[in-house]
């Protein structure tokens, strides 16, 4: 009888040890299991951050294309989910740098990117579409086909002062027809002598540039426009509506040259036979921005792209 009552004190020890082990496993697992929900939510929360900060930088080059964010208007605060994006424009020495913070939740994330960009007047050729089959040359005449910005919002310009200019109020430069080919020198110069204006010609139909003609001015176009072989435009062709450019230099013609640039809501393409070339001349692209009225035509460039 004592042998039996000593045998169930020894298991009544061992059962109690056996449950609290259980228990302490079960706290342990519990702890465990807490804890790596908490981790995998903290992962989940940085993860949230820093594709919001990314989308953010997105965000922001856009927003400077667009001329909505600049050194002088430099902050912005967005939503992307559930995270709060800022983002801030900074200009040192020269430089600028686009940084850009997110929050979400407990987590923060912060991406810092050197950007560059331009104006109209540093660009040659400005199109919504596509441009083809084009060289790009800088002043100094060393091709840089930067200098080439497509699939872009296009600059708001103020067309009805640039119609008014050339009307017959104006320069009296009309020309309403459907097809029209200018006699060469048109114009003779960019600028009107002894006035700094622009010599304007509103085309209310297309624009021919025939073989060997060299014309002068901004060309405010409705329709569209070809460039023959050898054809030579001292200025700046201005395309209104969604119309095409086209540069047609067939076998053994002479180059097509365009010293300014091209601005057009269309497309802009040489024939494949090629020997196209657009120069830029800030003077001639200045003097047309001097008709912008609102944003597009700057090209965002990136590098240095750290996280913080």
């Amino acid at each position: 009888m004592r042998l039996l009552k000593e045998e169930n004190g020894f298991w009544s020890a061992y059962v109690l040890i056996f449950v609290v082990t259980l228990a302490l496993m079960g706290m342990g697992a519990a702890m465990l299991m807490r804890n790596e929900g908490v981790s995998i939510a903290k992962t989940a929360e940085r993860v949230q951050a820093d594709y919001a900060a990314e989308s953010g930088v997105f965000f922001g080059i856009k927003a400077i294309e667009k001329g909505v964010l600049t050194t002088d208007n430099n902050e912005m605060n967005i939503s992307v989910g559930n995270a709060s994006v800022y983002i801030n424009l900074e200009s040192d020495g020269g430089n600028q740098q686009l940084s850009v913070t997110s929050d979400y939740g407990n987590s923060s994330s912060t991406v810092v990117v050197d950007v560059q960009s331009g104006t109209i007047a540093d660009r040659v050729i400005i199109a919504k579409s596509s441009i083809s089959g084009i060289k790009a040359y800088n002043e100094s005449g060393i091709e840089d086909n930067n200098l080439l910005l497509q699939n872009t919002d296009i600059p708001t310009i103020d067309v009805a002062a640039l119609y008014a200019l050339s009307s017959p109020s104006g320069q009296n430069h009309d020309q309403p027809v459907a097809n029209w080919s200018p006699l060469n020198n048109y114009l003779g110069s960019f600028f009107v002598p002894g006035t700094g204006q622009p010599n304007v010609t509103h085309v209310y139909g297309n624009l021919n540039v025939g073989t060997n003609i060299q014309i002068w001015g901004i060309f405010v176009v409705d329709g569209s426009v070809t460039l023959n072989p050898g054809s030579n435009v001292q200025g700046v062709i201005y395309v209104v509506n969604s119309s095409n450019t086209y540069m047609d230099r067939i076998w053994y013609g002479a180059t097509i040259r365009v010293n300014g640039g091209v601005v057009t809501n269309g497309d802009v393409s040489a024939s494949w036979l090629g020997n196209v070339q657009v120069q830029q001349n800030v003077t001639y692209m200045q003097a047309f921005a001097a008709f912008q009225t609102g944003s597009g035509g700057n090209q965002v460039t990136v590098s240095n792209w750290t996280y913080q």
